[in-house]
């Protein structure tokens, strides 16, 4: 059965496994081949061909795959609930929970630049922290775009953490949230 036969549910996840298993292979090697890659998805490789018909292809599947993910994590941290503190450390526990996805900007950019920061989930991480700059809960000596960098540098660190062994994942989670919450949070707020 061709993958465009396939029942659509059926292909996105297939999709998605060979896209989660050529961010963890090519996280480990760059050079990785697409044979590599199929192996680890435990397919041959004329079915990731079917997906990607080249490194070019695929590199862009898992850009979309990647910023699709951080978009997920935004909507379903339900930003339009409480404070905006409590909005923000959402979203914040939301991209841990997909950290081996997000990880791949992680590891392909070591600096970001600030003026990118404009795709709908970077706006909607601003947008709660701007509410928490004007409810009180989110110290307002750091700017929104300081605030994207440091949740972004934070969760680096939980990365390459969990990536390397250095902790259990959820101590690592727990300690990146709570370091995110000590710096947000406006002295007045409770945590």
């Amino acid at each position: 059965m061709a993958s465009t036969d396939m029942p659509p549910r059926v292909r996105d996840r297939t999709r998605a496994a060979l896209l989660a298993a050529a961010i963890d292979v090519l996280t480990e090697n760059a050079a990785a081949s697409m044979s590599e890659i199929a192996a680890t998805a435990g397919v041959a490789r004329s079915t990731l061909n079917r997906y990607f018909a080249d490194r070019a292809a695929l590199t862009e599947g898992i850009e979309s795959f990647v910023e699709a993910q951080y978009e997920d994590a935004v909507r379903a941290a339900r930003t339009a609930e409480g404070t905006g503190l409590a909005a923000y450390l959402r979203i914040v526990d939301e991209m841990l929970e997909r950290l081996d996805s997000l990880g791949w900007w992680m590891r392909a950019t070591a600096d970001y630049d600030l003026d990118d920061f404009d795709c709908e989930a970077d706006q909607g991480l601003i947008a709660v922290i701007q509410r928490g700059h004007r409810d009180g809960t989110v110290d307002t000596q750091f700017t929104p775009m300081f605030m994207v960098g440091a949740t972004w540098s934070m969760l680096t660190a939980a990365y390459y953490d969990v990536r390397h062994g250095k902790q259990p994942r959820r101590e690592t989670r727990d300690m990146c949230h709570r370091a995110l919450m000590k710096l947000a949070g406006a002295a007045t707020a409770e945590g």
